[in-house]
Protein backbone atom coordinates (compact mmCIF):
# COMPACT_ATOMS: atom_id res chain seq x y z
CA UNK A 1 0.00 0.00 0.00
CA UNK A 2 1.45 3.44 -0.90
CA UNK A 3 2.09 5.79 2.00
CA UNK A 4 -0.42 8.59 2.42
CA UNK A 5 1.23 12.01 2.55
CA UNK A 6 -0.71 14.49 4.71
CA UNK A 7 -1.29 18.12 3.87
CA UNK A 8 1.83 20.15 4.73
CA UNK A 9 1.31 23.40 6.70
CA UNK A 10 4.35 25.60 7.46
CA UNK A 11 5.10 27.67 10.54
CA UNK A 12 2.29 26.47 12.79
CA UNK A 13 1.79 24.21 15.81
CA UNK A 14 -1.31 22.24 16.70
CA UNK A 15 -2.70 23.20 20.13
CA UNK A 16 -5.87 21.09 20.41
CA UNK A 17 -8.38 19.26 18.25
CA UNK A 18 -11.64 17.34 18.45
CA UNK A 19 -12.96 14.97 15.83
CA UNK A 20 -16.64 14.70 15.00
CA UNK A 21 -16.44 12.05 12.25
CA UNK A 22 -13.69 10.34 10.25
CA UNK A 23 -11.56 13.06 8.65
CA UNK A 24 -13.61 15.87 10.19
CA UNK A 25 -13.37 17.99 13.30
CA UNK A 26 -12.28 21.20 15.01
CA UNK A 27 -8.68 22.36 15.40
CA UNK A 28 -6.73 25.10 17.17
CA UNK A 29 -3.30 26.03 15.82
CA UNK A 30 -0.86 28.76 16.78
CA UNK A 31 1.52 30.70 14.55
CA UNK A 32 5.09 29.84 15.57
CA UNK A 33 6.55 33.27 14.80
CA UNK A 34 3.93 35.08 16.87
CA UNK A 35 4.29 32.59 19.71
CA UNK A 36 8.06 33.15 19.80
CA UNK A 37 7.39 36.90 20.03
CA UNK A 38 4.95 36.35 22.94
CA UNK A 39 2.12 37.70 20.80
CA UNK A 40 -1.28 36.19 21.71
CA UNK A 41 -2.66 34.38 18.67
CA UNK A 42 -4.58 31.40 17.41
CA UNK A 43 -6.14 30.10 14.21
CA UNK A 44 -9.51 28.44 14.79
CA UNK A 45 -10.22 25.84 12.14
CA UNK A 46 -12.75 23.29 10.96
CA UNK A 47 -11.54 20.32 8.90
CA UNK A 48 -14.00 18.53 6.64
CA UNK A 49 -13.54 16.53 3.43
CA UNK A 50 -9.91 17.64 3.27
CA UNK A 51 -10.84 21.33 3.43
CA UNK A 52 -9.86 23.72 6.22
CA UNK A 53 -12.15 26.62 7.12
CA UNK A 54 -10.33 29.02 9.47
CA UNK A 55 -10.34 32.39 11.20
CA UNK A 56 -7.43 34.05 13.05
CA UNK A 57 -7.89 35.59 16.50
CA UNK A 58 -5.60 37.81 18.56
CA UNK A 59 -5.80 35.78 21.76
CA UNK A 60 -4.45 32.45 22.95
CA UNK A 61 -6.93 29.64 22.39
CA UNK A 62 -6.42 26.63 24.64
CA UNK A 63 -9.21 24.11 24.09
CA UNK A 64 -12.03 23.07 21.78
CA UNK A 65 -14.93 20.65 22.05
CA UNK A 66 -17.90 19.45 20.01
CA UNK A 67 -21.62 19.42 20.76
CA UNK A 68 -23.70 17.06 18.65
CA UNK A 69 -26.63 19.18 17.46
CA UNK A 70 -28.74 18.62 14.34
CA UNK A 71 -28.37 19.43 11.50
CA UNK A 72 -24.68 20.23 12.09
CA UNK A 73 -22.34 19.47 14.99
CA UNK A 74 -21.25 22.65 16.76
CA UNK A 75 -17.73 23.44 17.90
CA UNK A 76 -16.91 25.71 20.84
CA UNK A 77 -13.42 27.24 21.02
CA UNK A 78 -12.07 28.56 24.35
CA UNK A 79 -9.48 31.26 24.98
CA UNK A 80 -7.25 31.38 28.04
CA UNK A 81 -8.99 34.56 29.26
CA UNK A 82 -12.52 33.22 28.71
CA UNK A 83 -13.03 34.18 25.06
CA UNK A 84 -15.50 31.96 23.20
CA UNK A 85 -16.15 31.31 19.50
CA UNK A 86 -18.80 28.96 18.10
CA UNK A 87 -18.69 27.22 14.72
CA UNK A 88 -22.16 26.15 13.55
CA UNK A 89 -21.15 24.01 10.59
CA UNK A 90 -21.15 26.99 8.23
CA UNK A 91 -19.41 29.94 9.89
CA UNK A 92 -17.70 31.20 13.05
CA UNK A 93 -19.53 33.37 15.61
CA UNK A 94 -17.97 35.26 18.50
CA UNK A 95 -19.79 34.74 21.81
CA UNK A 96 -19.68 36.79 25.03
CA UNK A 97 -16.60 35.97 27.09
CA UNK A 98 -16.84 34.24 30.45
CA UNK A 99 -16.72 37.01 33.04
CA UNK A 100 -14.17 37.21 35.83
CA UNK A 101 -11.48 34.98 34.32
CA UNK A 102 -8.63 37.34 33.45
CA UNK A 103 -7.82 38.58 36.99
CA UNK A 104 -7.52 35.00 38.23
CA UNK A 105 -5.44 33.26 35.60
CA UNK A 106 -5.65 31.26 32.38
CA UNK A 107 -8.28 28.66 31.64
CA UNK A 108 -7.19 25.19 30.56
CA UNK A 109 -10.05 23.16 29.10
CA UNK A 110 -13.65 23.13 27.88
CA UNK A 111 -15.80 19.99 27.79
CA UNK A 112 -19.38 19.32 26.73
CA UNK A 113 -21.33 16.63 28.57
CA UNK A 114 -24.51 15.33 27.01
CA UNK A 115 -26.70 17.50 24.83
CA UNK A 116 -26.65 20.80 26.69
CA UNK A 117 -24.12 20.93 29.55
CA UNK A 118 -20.63 22.43 29.28
CA UNK A 119 -17.84 22.85 31.83
CA UNK A 120 -14.81 25.13 31.64
CA UNK A 121 -11.90 24.65 34.06
CA UNK A 122 -8.59 26.36 34.73
CA UNK A 123 -6.05 27.73 37.14
CA UNK A 124 -6.91 28.82 40.70
CA UNK A 125 -9.54 26.02 40.75
CA UNK A 126 -11.76 27.93 38.33
CA UNK A 127 -14.88 26.06 37.21
CA UNK A 128 -17.70 27.52 35.10
CA UNK A 129 -20.79 25.74 33.81
CA UNK A 130 -23.30 26.65 31.10
CA UNK A 131 -26.24 25.19 29.23
CA UNK A 132 -26.30 27.68 26.37
CA UNK A 133 -22.67 28.91 25.95
CA UNK A 134 -23.88 32.41 26.85
CA UNK A 135 -24.71 32.41 30.57
CA UNK A 136 -21.93 30.97 32.74
CA UNK A 137 -22.10 30.19 36.45
CA UNK A 138 -19.02 29.78 38.64
CA UNK A 139 -18.77 26.64 40.76
CA UNK A 140 -16.60 25.93 43.80
CA UNK A 141 -14.18 23.07 44.35
CA UNK A 142 -13.44 22.85 48.09
CA UNK A 143 -9.95 23.48 49.43
CA UNK A 144 -8.30 21.07 51.85
CA UNK A 145 -6.74 22.38 55.09
CA UNK A 146 -3.50 24.22 54.36
CA UNK A 147 -4.16 24.59 50.62
CA UNK A 148 -4.25 27.80 48.63
CA UNK A 149 -6.19 28.05 45.37
CA UNK A 150 -3.31 30.00 43.80
CA UNK A 151 -1.20 26.83 43.94
CA UNK A 152 -3.77 24.65 42.19
CA UNK A 153 -5.32 24.27 38.76
CA UNK A 154 -7.88 22.01 37.13
CA UNK A 155 -6.45 20.63 33.89
CA UNK A 156 -9.14 18.32 32.53
CA UNK A 157 -12.67 16.98 33.01
CA UNK A 158 -14.31 13.71 31.95
CA UNK A 159 -17.75 12.25 32.62
CA UNK A 160 -19.76 9.07 32.62
CA UNK A 161 -22.88 11.29 32.79
CA UNK A 162 -23.89 14.77 33.89
CA UNK A 163 -24.30 13.35 37.42
CA UNK A 164 -20.87 11.71 37.59
CA UNK A 165 -17.98 13.90 36.47
CA UNK A 166 -14.31 13.72 37.42
CA UNK A 167 -11.59 16.36 37.22
CA UNK A 168 -7.82 16.30 37.70
CA UNK A 169 -5.09 18.88 38.04
CA UNK A 170 -1.96 20.05 39.80
CA UNK A 171 -0.48 18.42 42.90
CA UNK A 172 -2.55 15.26 42.51
CA UNK A 173 -5.84 17.15 42.40
CA UNK A 174 -8.68 14.65 41.98
CA UNK A 175 -12.34 15.69 42.23
CA UNK A 176 -15.81 14.35 41.57
CA UNK A 177 -18.96 16.29 40.70
CA UNK A 178 -22.38 14.82 41.44
CA UNK A 179 -25.83 16.33 41.83
CA UNK A 180 -24.71 17.42 45.31
CA UNK A 181 -21.76 19.43 43.94
CA UNK A 182 -17.98 19.07 43.91
CA UNK A 183 -16.00 16.94 46.36
CA UNK A 184 -12.31 16.19 46.72
CA UNK A 185 -11.10 12.61 46.39
CA UNK A 186 -8.00 11.04 47.89
CA UNK A 187 -5.50 10.49 45.06
CA UNK A 188 -2.54 8.13 45.58
CA UNK A 189 -0.12 10.76 44.20
CA UNK A 190 0.78 14.41 44.62
CA UNK A 191 2.16 14.70 41.08
CA UNK A 192 0.47 16.96 38.55
CA UNK A 193 -2.27 15.24 36.53
CA UNK A 194 -2.97 16.48 32.99
CA UNK A 195 -5.72 14.34 31.47
CA UNK A 196 -8.29 11.66 32.28
CA UNK A 197 -10.90 9.50 30.59
CA UNK A 198 -14.04 7.69 31.69
CA UNK A 199 -13.28 4.48 29.84
CA UNK A 200 -15.50 1.86 28.25
CA UNK A 201 -14.46 -0.67 30.91
CA UNK A 202 -16.18 1.42 33.60
CA UNK A 203 -12.99 2.79 35.14
CA UNK A 204 -11.47 6.27 35.12
CA UNK A 205 -7.84 6.58 34.02
CA UNK A 206 -5.78 9.69 34.79
CA UNK A 207 -2.24 10.48 33.61
CA UNK A 208 0.36 13.08 34.42
CA UNK A 209 3.87 14.01 35.49
CA UNK A 210 6.73 11.49 35.66
CA UNK A 211 4.66 8.82 33.91
CA UNK A 212 2.06 8.60 36.67
CA UNK A 213 -1.14 6.66 35.87
CA UNK A 214 -4.17 6.36 38.15
CA UNK A 215 -7.10 3.98 37.80
CA UNK A 216 -10.29 4.10 39.81
CA UNK A 217 -13.83 5.28 40.23
CA UNK A 218 -15.75 6.80 43.10
CA UNK A 219 -13.64 6.74 46.26
CA UNK A 220 -11.28 3.90 45.26
CA UNK A 221 -8.11 4.79 43.31
CA UNK A 222 -4.86 2.95 42.69
CA UNK A 223 -1.56 3.59 40.92
CA UNK A 224 -0.67 1.60 37.82
CA UNK A 225 3.01 0.93 38.40
CA UNK A 226 5.05 1.06 35.19
CA UNK A 227 8.70 1.48 34.20
CA UNK A 228 8.27 2.21 30.47
CA UNK A 229 8.60 5.98 30.79
CA UNK A 230 9.17 8.80 33.26
CA UNK A 231 8.04 11.40 30.73
CA UNK A 232 5.01 13.59 31.29
CA UNK A 233 1.92 11.78 30.04
CA UNK A 234 -0.37 14.34 28.40
CA UNK A 235 -3.18 12.31 26.87
CA UNK A 236 -5.38 9.32 27.64
CA UNK A 237 -8.36 8.04 25.64
CA UNK A 238 -10.65 5.04 25.41
CA UNK A 239 -11.43 3.68 21.96
CA UNK A 240 -12.63 0.33 20.61
CA UNK A 241 -12.31 -1.30 24.02
CA UNK A 242 -8.71 -0.14 24.44
CA UNK A 243 -7.10 2.59 26.56
CA UNK A 244 -4.41 4.66 24.82
CA UNK A 245 -1.86 7.00 26.43
CA UNK A 246 0.50 9.59 24.93
CA UNK A 247 3.54 11.61 25.89
CA UNK A 248 5.16 14.12 23.51
CA UNK A 249 6.85 11.48 21.35
CA UNK A 250 5.20 8.09 21.74
CA UNK A 251 1.89 6.28 22.05
CA UNK A 252 1.13 3.53 24.54
CA UNK A 253 -1.70 1.20 25.51
CA UNK A 254 -2.76 0.19 29.00
CA UNK A 255 -3.21 -3.59 28.98
CA UNK A 256 -4.33 -4.93 32.34
CA UNK A 257 -2.04 -3.10 34.74
CA UNK A 258 0.80 -2.64 32.26
CA UNK A 259 1.79 0.23 29.98
CA UNK A 260 2.80 -1.13 26.57
CA UNK A 261 4.47 1.05 23.88
CA UNK A 262 2.72 0.88 20.51
CA UNK A 263 5.00 -0.44 17.79
CA UNK A 264 4.89 1.37 14.42
CA UNK A 265 3.52 -0.92 11.69
CA UNK A 266 5.96 -1.73 8.91
CA UNK A 267 3.73 -0.62 6.04
CA UNK A 268 2.19 2.65 7.21
CA UNK A 269 3.03 6.10 8.52
CA UNK A 270 2.87 6.30 12.32
CA UNK A 271 2.70 9.31 14.67
CA UNK A 272 6.08 10.65 15.79
CA UNK A 273 4.81 13.94 17.25
CA UNK A 274 2.19 13.22 19.92
CA UNK A 275 0.45 15.12 22.72
CA UNK A 276 -3.32 14.80 23.15
CA UNK A 277 -5.72 11.97 22.28
CA UNK A 278 -9.33 12.61 21.20
CA UNK A 279 -12.05 10.11 20.27
CA UNK A 280 -15.51 9.46 18.96
CA UNK A 281 -17.14 6.07 18.49
CA UNK A 282 -15.73 6.00 14.96
CA UNK A 283 -12.12 7.03 15.46
CA UNK A 284 -9.23 8.31 17.53
CA UNK A 285 -7.11 11.37 16.81
CA UNK A 286 -3.51 11.66 17.90
CA UNK A 287 -3.03 15.41 18.26
CA UNK A 288 0.71 16.10 18.16
CA UNK A 289 2.30 19.50 18.05
CA UNK A 290 3.34 18.90 14.45
CA UNK A 291 1.09 16.04 13.29
CA UNK A 292 -2.57 15.07 13.25
CA UNK A 293 -3.25 11.35 12.81
CA UNK A 294 -6.48 9.34 12.75
CA UNK A 295 -6.86 5.71 13.90
CA UNK A 296 -9.91 3.66 12.89
CA UNK A 297 -9.10 0.66 15.06
CA UNK A 298 -6.95 -0.98 12.40
CA UNK A 299 -4.78 1.57 10.62
CA UNK A 300 -3.24 4.99 11.27
CA UNK A 301 -3.91 7.69 8.69
CA UNK A 302 -2.06 11.04 8.58
CA UNK A 303 -4.38 14.01 8.13
CA UNK A 304 -2.17 17.08 8.60
CA UNK A 305 1.52 17.81 9.04
CA UNK A 306 2.93 21.03 10.52
CA UNK A 307 6.57 22.01 10.16
CA UNK A 308 8.97 24.87 10.88
CA UNK A 309 9.51 27.41 8.12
Amino acid sequence: MPLQIPRQIPGMTLVDARLVAPGSGALIVSVDELFQQDEPNAVLSWLEAGKLTSIPVEWNACSVDIRQIRPYPQAIYLGEAGQLVRFDGQSFHELPSIEGVEPQGPLRSIRTIGADFTLVVGTVLQVYCSRDWTLWEAETIPLLPGEQALDLAVEAVAAFSSDELYAVGWQGLLCRRTAAGWERLDAPTNLDLFDLVCAEDGSVYAVGDEGVILKGRGDVWTLIEQDETCEKLWGVASFAGRVFVSDMRRLYEIVGNELIPLAPPDDEVFPSSTYRLRTTEEGLWSVGGKELFEFDGQRWKPLLSFFDQ
